[in-house]
């Protein structure tokens, strides 16, 4: 198991949101825990778009979908698209 699977299950076992900001001049990708499981996350994380977990990247293709004119709609079990490249993440 690489480094980025520990930290990402380490993610998941905390039960929180993530905010992920796609940036795509770098094609890297911001990745913050927001919640009170988040204590020990620390700062956000940069990942490489190829190092992210299959559930991260299927949650991101479908939250694309939607429109980015607020109010953005929540998806249950998904998250919410914020804007062009930040998106809420749920697990």
């Amino acid at each position: 198991m690489s480094s980025v699977d520990t930290i990402w299950d380490e993610l998941v076992s905390s039960g929180s949101i993530y905010r992920v900001c796609i940036h795509i001049n770098t094609n890297r990708v911001e990745v913050a825990c927001i919640g009170m499981g988040c204590v020990d996350y620390g700062s956000p994380r940069y990942y490489d778009m190829e190092e992210l977990p299959e559930w991260v990247v299927g949650r991101i293709a479908v939250l694309s979908l939607c429109d980015t004119v607020p109010p953005t709609p929540s998806i249950e079990g998904v998250g919410r698209r914020i804007d062009e490249t930040t998106f809420w993440i749920e697990r």
